[in-house]
C-alpha cells in the first residue's frame, strides 16, 4: 500500500490495482493488524481496508489521528492530536458522537430503532439519527433546544414521537409536528391496539388519540410513571412507578389498576421475557425481582449503591441493564452475572439507554455505540 496525496493505493503480486480510498481525508500513518486489516490514521478518522473483501469505512471521525499500533493481546493504541493517547480493544464495536452548536458533545439519553435507522434523542434537543446502511449520523435541529423526556418509535404510527416541555412532537418523512400542547412531563409511551399509554411524572393517562387532551377524564392513575412493558402471560401490562410495580388490566375500551407489588418502592424500569413468562423489574435501592404467572416475585439479584442503573431490557437469553458502570448483563437461568464496560471496549461505562436488533445491541451515553452480541458473551 502507498498513498499519493489524498488517496491510498494498493499493489498485489507486483500488479497496480485501482485506488482503495479517496477523500479529503489526509492519511497520517497505517499500520495492518493481525486479522490482515489495514487502518489508516487521518486528521479526520481511521480509514480500515479489509484487502479480502475490498471494503473500505472510515471509523471514529471525531479523532484526529497521528500514530497507531496493535499490541500482542489485540488491542489498538492510537495517539491524536486533541484527545490525548486512545485505547481501543475492540474494533468490532462500533461508535459515532455528536457535537453541539457550542462545541459540546450530546449526551444521549433515549434510543430506538428500526429496521434502517437508528433515533437518538439527548441533552442538546437535537432529533440524531444514525443511517444503518450509510453510517451517517444525521441531526435535526428542533425547538425549542431542551432535554428530550421520552422518545419512542411507533411501529404502528410509523413515525418517531418524542417529549420536549410538555408538548408532544411527531417526527415523520423529515417533518417535525406538533401533536399535543400539553402532554405534560412524558417519561414512556407506548401504542397499542386500543389507543396510546402515556407515563409521565404527573399521572399514568390512557387515550385513544394523542390529539385529545391529556387530563383527568383519560387518567388511570396519578403517581411518577417511567416504564411500562406488555404482560408476557396476559393481555395486561406491567409499569414501574414511584410507588411500586403496577399492573394495568383492561377494563372495556381502557386499562384499570390491578394487582400491585413492591409497594413504598420506587421501581426505575421493568421489562418482559416471552419467553420463561417472566416479569422483570428493577428497584431503586438496587434489587432485581422476577415475578412469574403466578404473581409471585421474589429478588434475585442486589447490588451495592456504586451502580446505578436507569434501565432494564430482556433480550436473547439475558438482562441487560444501562448503568454508569458500562452495561451489566444477568443470565436468569443460570444466576450469573458480568460486567461489560471499558476495559471490555466500550468507549464509556456512562449507558444511559438499550435498544436491540437481531445480534446487535445499540448503546446510547456519551455516544451512540453498536455492540454485537457476541462480542458481549465472549467478554463473559
Amino acid at each position: 500500500f502507498f498513498f499519493k496525496q489524498k488517496t491510498a493505493y494498493e499493489i498485489a503480486s507486483g500488479d497496480w490495482s485501482s485506488d482503495v480510498c479517496s477523500s479529503d481525508l489526509f492519511p497520517s500513518h497505517d499500520i495492518e493488524s493481525k486479522d490482515g486489516k489495514i487502518w489508516i490514521g487521518t486528521y479526520t478518522g481511521l480509514i480500515c481496508h479489509d484487502p479480502f473483501s475490498q471494503k473500505t469505512e472510515i471509523l471514529y471521525p471525531q479523532f484526529s489521528f497521528s500514530f497507531g499500533m496493535q499490541d500482542k493481546e489485540g488491542n489498538y493504541w492510537f495517539t491524536t492530536l486533541h484527545n490525548g493517547l486512545i485505547r481501543i480493544p475492540n474494533m468490532e464495536i462500533r461508535s459515532w458522537k455528536s457535537i453541539g452548536n457550542n462545541g459540546s458533545v450530546e449526551q444521549f439519553s433515549h434510543i430506538c430503532t428500526n429496521s434502517k435507522n437508528v433515533f437518538l434523542g439527548g441533552t442538546n434537543g437535537f432529533l440524531s439519527i444514525l443511517n444503518q446502511g450509510t453510517t451517517n449520523l444525521e441531526k435535526f435541529s428542533h425547538l425549542p433546544l431542551s432535554d428530550l423526556g421520552a422518545l419512542y418509535y411507533d411501529e404502528i404510527d410509523e413515525c418517531i414521537y418524542f417529549n420536549k416541555i410538555s408538548q408532544l412532537y411527531r417526527f415523520k418523512n423529515g417533518k417535525f409536528d406538533l401533536v399535543n400542547t400539553n402532554s405534560r412531563t412524558v417519561k414512556s409511551l407506548i401504542h397499542t391496539p386500543k389507543g396510546y399509554f402515556i407515563l409521565s411524572s404527573q399521572g399514568l393517562f390512557f387515550t385513544p388519540s394523542l390529539k385529545d387532551p391529556i387530563d383527568e377524564r383519560n387518567m388511570i392513575d396519578l403517581d411518577w410513571y417511567r416504564d411500562i412493558s406488555p404482560s408476557p402471560f396476559s393481555s395486561s401490562f406491567y409499569t414501574a412507578c414511584n410507588s411500586g410495580l403496577h399492573e394495568l388490566i383492561p377494563h372495556g375500551k381502557t386499562y384499570k389498576l390491578g394487582k400491585k407489588f413492591l409497594a413504598g418502592k420506587q421501581v426505575i424500569s421493568v421489562t418482559s421475557d416471552p419467553n420463561s413468562k417472566t416479569i422483570y423489574c428493577y428497584s431503586f435501592d438496587g434489587a432485581l425481582y422476577r415475578i412469574d404467572r403466578n404473581n409471585r416475585i421474589r429478588k434475585i439479584k442486589h447490588w451495592e449503591n456504586d451502580i446505578r442503573v436507569l434501565q432494564i431490557r430482556y433480550w436473547n437469553g439475558k438482562i441487560f441493564m444501562a448503568s454508569n458502570k458500562g452495561i451489566l448483563v444477568v443470565d436468569p437461568s443460570k444466576n450469573q452475572e458480568f460486567l461489560f464496560n471499558r476495559f471490555n471496549g466500550l468507549l464509556t461505562n456512562n449507558i444511559r439507554s438499550l435498544s436491540f436488533q437481531d445480534s446487535i445491541c445499540w448503546a446510547a451515553g456519551e455516544s451512540v455505540q453498536k455492540i454485537p452480541l457476541s462480542v458481549i458473551f465472549k467478554g463473559s
